[in-house]
């Protein structure tokens, strides 16, 4: 097709001869069968290391025919990225169906896939390679996806994620404006789940996929558990982790794991007790939060006091700042209450708790300190027009023109100065002066709250 040209999605007719096909697949626990008579076909093939190789195809339509015309190649690339993550592919074909029914998206089944329209190339390499990715966990591993989605969905989306960052670069940028990028190191996910988390509406990912709201199921499902997986591996290692889940689907291919079939392979795995991970971060809506309480030093030491403020005692790092690089950095052991940590006495421009934003931490201003200066526990302030995204390495404040009129005033023009973003902070205020044409006096308004949730599930 050419630019200028419409596709031709009209049906051509039906033959008025009749024949009959026959499926047969094996070790599935569900199915699905499509048919279009405008559909077109590629075709590839995949060498697995093994000797075994799989059939790789592709059908779609004149819709999106430009990006789709990649596609069987993309089914390829997707079952040798989870053959070598995970462990082999063991059925014999895998299939990406451009259909109506794309489900937001896409919808997996056994050995097939539909999609929707993707818009771009990227985004249709990153869905087929979702999707294709559920033969592992849905279809192989078999898990119970209604009772516990995470189980398919979120460790599904850990590999997603790997496979954006090895062919794309870091997921979830993108979702974001350009103008509230350059003023927040959160991604979309982090926001999403602040936004939950501190108000206490978040759930648990194990929760069952019904009893979930619209955005604790994108967060339960999806990206809590995908972060978790994504934290747990720069605490293990990459190797380390990934030797974990190939042992977990070496053990329960086609054999429908629960949590805790997963969980024995994980503890054993990791050699300790995965309790953090476990019953912190997927088995309930509990808060992480640590805190830098304060700093001293004495002698040729710098002792650093932590306090965890939150309810999982998750592994954490430390970072001394020398600039924009840790001149040294290490992993501490979750603790609960309160820990004095020492670091060699040097030029250091900060101190910082998980400098790669890795855990859950609900509030991160309390992750920094400086060893000199006034203020040591206080971010330089920055002063924004308009709005913005959080942003834990500065105090923000924000700046809008005003105006307002009333008849004693008249016209009244002002400014608007205000401290509060997205997600909600503990204190917020705003300040409003006006200056009245009519009176020459000064007038105002003004508002301050403190943002205050019992422990406890609101959802």
């Amino acid at each position: 097709l050419s630019d200028t040209e419409e596709p031709n999605l009209s049906f051509p007719p039906s033959s008025p001869h009749l024949k009959t096909l026959r499926y047969t697949a094996e070790r599935v626990h569900d199915f699905a069968w499509f048919a279009d008579k405008r559909f077109m076909v590629q075709k590839d093939t995949l060498g697995l290391p093994s000797g075994r190789t799989v059939t790789c195809r592709a059908f779609f339509t004149q819709a999106e025919q430009e990006l789709w015309k990649e596609a069987a190649g993309y089914v390829k690339k997707a079952v040798r990225f989870y053959s070598e993550q995970v462990g082999e592919y063991p059925y014999p074909q895998a299939t990406a169906v451009q259909t109506a029914l794309g489900a937001g998206g896409g919808m997996e089944y056994p050995m097939i896939t539909n999609c929707g329209l993707a818009g771009d190339a990227q985004s249709l390499d990153e869905l087929i390679a979702h999707e294709v990715g559920h033969n592992w966990f849905y279809a192989i591993l078999g898990s119970n996806e209604r009772n516990h989605a995470w189980m398919d969905e979120g460790i599904n989306s850990f590999y997603e994620h790997r496979f954006t960052r090895r062919y794309y670069g870091d997921p979830g940028l993108s979702y974001l404006p350009g103008f509230l990028l350059r003023t927040s190191e959160m991604n979309i996910f982090e926001l999403a789940y602040l936004y939950q988390a501190r108000r206490r509406i978040n759930q648990a990912p194990d929760t069952p996929s019904d009893e979930l709201s619209e955005v604790n199921y994108f967060l339960g499902a999806y990206e809590i558990p995908a972060r978790a997986l994504h934290y747990l591996e720069q605490y293990l290692g990459a190797e380390h982790l990934d030797s974990i889940m190939q042992e977990y689907y070496r053990q329960w291919a086609f054999r429908h794991p629960q949590p805790e079939d997963f969980r024995k392979v994980a503890e054993e795995g990791a050699g300790k007790k995965l309790d953090w991970f476990f019953d912190g971060l997927l088995f309930s809506n509990r808060k992480q939060d640590y805190a830098i309480a304060g700093l001293k030093e004495a002698g040729d030491s710098i002792y650093v006091r932590l306090k965890n403020k939150g309810d999982i005692a998750g592994p954490v790092t430390l970072s001394a700042m020398a600039g924009p690089d840790p001149a040294i950095e290490f992993w501490l052991e979750g603790f609960e209450g309160e820990k004095t940590v020492g670091l060699p006495a040097g030029i250091y421009t900060e101190i910082v708790l998980d400098r790669q934003r890795l855990t859950f931490d609900l509030y991160r201003q309390d992750n920094h300190i400086r060893p000199s200066g006034l203020l040591k526990k206080t971010e330089p302030l920055s002063l924004q027009f308009g709005a913005g995204i959080e942003n834990d390495n500065r105090t923000a404040l924000y700046w809008a023109p005003l105006f307002s009129w009333n008849n004693y005033d008249k016209l009244m023009p002002g400014l608007l100065v205000y401290n509060t973003t997205i997600p909600e902070k503990r204190l917020e205020w705003a300040l409003a002066p006006f200056f009245g044409l009519g009176s020459g006096g000064l007038a105002g308004i003004g508002d301050a709250h403190y943002n205050f949730y019992p422990k406890g599930n609101f959802a």
